[in-house]
């Protein structure tokens, strides 16, 4: 309930913890709309996202973020291998950048920062992507390492894994390859970064402890190559990617630890600069 929300933040604002309400309005993870994600791009479905924007900020008490998601809104995701679970509606270019803009605009009428998902970023073209409003801080989201020296090799992984690369990013990309960060994914997300790099841009780093180790510390290393003060990183975020059972309890905290240590690492580089 709302009065229950309301406590939490409280409760967990005594501790030094804000929380972040994360409203994932992309078309390939908008389930939780219902029959507002049959209505992308209307009126009906803007006055309806608007207003749970603000139901949020009032509910998290003005928090000082709203992340809107935006993940995986592209061809790879939307694609006919999806239309047996998804309804395939896709925004394009003007389209995608006019929502996520009304998106923003929405949250910063309130007076909060917009976060999302570095996605649009990287499957719009040059000439689309720049128009999407500044202030919007992007998270770049990757799971494994920027660093070629610590490159993951698959036949090392899980066989999950193993068998993902054998067929499923055969069947979807036609080729094999030997290192987990050959995959388009992992290069679309580092030139992304470089682009950050080059024009100024702040941003996120995503990590996640769910296949490797050494997510968080590599990629803050492949930062400070780029951005010696790290004056670019507004800060970072990790996840299993696991399910909040019991038996992942030491995958969380394992998380935690390792986002500690980033923290500190970072904390060290920006002393030294």
């Amino acid at each position: 309930t709302p009065e229950k929300i309301k406590s939490e933040v409280l409760r967990l604002r005594e501790m030094g913890i804000e929380l972040v309400p994360k409203l994932n309005f992309s078309a390939h993870h908008d389930a939780w709309l219902g029959e507002y994600g049959r209505m992308v791009s209307t009126s009906i479905y803007y006055k309806a996202c608007k207003e749970l924007i603000e139901d949020a900020y009032e509910m998290f008490l003005h928090p000082s973020f709203i992340h809107i998601g935006m993940d995986e809104e592209d061809k790879s995701h939307m694609s006919a291998f999806n239309q047996s679970f998804y309804m395939t509606i896709m925004r394009h270019d003007e389209l995608l950048v006019h929502d996520i803009n009304y998106l923003i605009k929405c949250v910063e009428d309130l007076g909060a920062k917009c976060h999302m998902w570095h996605d649009p970023f990287k499957d719009l073209d040059a000439e689309f992507s720049k128009d999407i409003y500044d202030d919007i801080l992007p998270y770049v989201w990757m799971y494994y390492t920027y660093l070629k020296e610590n490159w993951t090799l698959i036949s090392e992984q899980s066989q999950e894994v193993i068998d993902f690369y054998a067929t499923e990013f055969v069947r979807r990309y036609g080729y094999t390859i030997e290192y987990v960060e050959e995959s388009p994914s992992v290069i679309n997300a580092m030139k992304l970064l470089e682009k950050f790099f080059e024009e100024k841009r702040h941003f996120f780093l995503a990590t996640s402890n769910l296949y490797i180790k050494t997510c968080e510390s590599d990629n803050l290393e492949f930062v400070r190559r780029n951005n010696p003060d790290l004056s670019l990183l507004d800060g970072m975020i990790g996840t299993p990617w696991s399910q909040l059972v019991p038996e992942n309890k030491e995958l969380f905290w394992e998380a935690a630890e390792l986002v500690g240590k980033a923290r500190k690492q970072a904390e060290q580089i920006m002393q030294n600069a």
